[in-house]
């Protein structure tokens, strides 16, 4: 078996300050070829360097899932010609790797928010499949009074949710996206000063990754028993997710009004072949305007060979 280097840019002094030099010309206003292909490379940042191979804008007014693109009907419900020119449907060939991102602003009256997702699709015939490639963070944290507990969701994780009332004493359903693996820790504060009876500690009761679905248990020093929490307890849990969708960015939580707005790729099963969609979940009784873009990568071929 040997190797062989076929390109190496990195490092390339020459070769940086040409792309560098291309970017600046693109940015003085002249527009040499290739020139704004130029900035995504000298920034890293691949959707700097073309516009948006789909954009959309759509409306919601409850917490349901709402499709707003789908790659075998890019153009809304109609492949129809635009300009002359036909939208195909989107089609991701076996043996590849295809990197997709979307990014979208969503606002309601003067309350703005922004979020960024990813996906990696591995192309199929007949069936491509997001690739679960992302570990997410999820963070929750709930208050308690009389023993229910309560989520903030200014300091929550959209999907990170809690249920108020106690299964039994001092043990509470939590609830995660469905992955393939996840990783759970959580602890407890208070504001008094003392280690007694109360509630003092926080664990892990129970947890399934394919459902998401699990619990969350309290109990004492003095004594080694569930405890229901008293009123100055506040719970803080922390997730690692390994999932289909990888949060890029997220400014949503400092409003009600966005809090756990959602923005994910799925694959939509109706089509023949399967195809890649994107959706929208807005939330309860509140009208959100959606705008947003959608890239798709450059196919990479998955190459396979004997190697002795």
């Amino acid at each position: 078996m040997s190797n062989s280097i076929v390109q190496n840019q990195r490092g390339a002094t020459t070769n940086a300050l040409r792309k560098w030099k291309a970017a600046q010309a693109f940015a003085g206003g002249a527009t040499p070829a290739g020139s704004s292909k130029e900035i995504g490379e000298v920034f890293a940042c691949p959707e700097l360097g073309r516009l948006p191979d789909f954009t959309f804008d759509a409306l919601t007014d409850d917490a349901v899932a709402f499709q707003v693109w789908v790659g075998s009907d890019p153009l809304n419900n109609s492949n129809a010609a635009v300009n002359g020119e036909a939208s195909p449907a989107l089609v991701f060939p076996a043996n590849t790797l295809t990197r997709v991102a979307a990014h979208v602003i969503v606002a309601n009256d003067d309350t703005v928010g922004f979020i960024g997702v990813q996906g990696l699709v591995l192309g199929s015939a007949t069936a491509p499949t997001l690739v679960p490639a992302f570990v997410n963070p999820y963070s929750l944290r709930a208050t308690f009074s009389s023993g229910a507990a309560s989520r903030v969701a200014a300091q929550s994780t959209p999907e990170f949710t809690i249920v108020a009332t106690a299964v039994a004493t001092g043990r509470y359903t939590i609830a995660l996206p469905a992955s393939n693996q996840a990783n759970v820790s959580c602890g407890c504060d208070m504001a008094a000063n003392t280690v007694a009876s109360e509630a003092t500690h926080a664990q892990i009761n129970t947890f399934t990754t394919s459902t998401g679905a699990g619990e969350i248990r309290f109990y004492g020093d003095a004594t080694p028993a569930l405890n229901a929490p008293a009123d100055t307890t506040v719970l803080h849990a922390i997730a690692m997710v390994r999932e289909t969708n990888g949060k890029l960015i997220r400014h949503t939580q400092d409003s009600a009004d966005t809090a756990d707005t959602l923005l994910k790729f799925g694959i939509n099963t109706s089509p023949t072949p399967d195809n890649l969609k994107l959706e929208v979940t807005g939330i309860t009784s509140a009208e959100l305007r959606w705008s947003g873009a959608i890239w798709i990568g450059e196919r990479i071929p998955i190459a396979f060979r004997t190697q002795v």
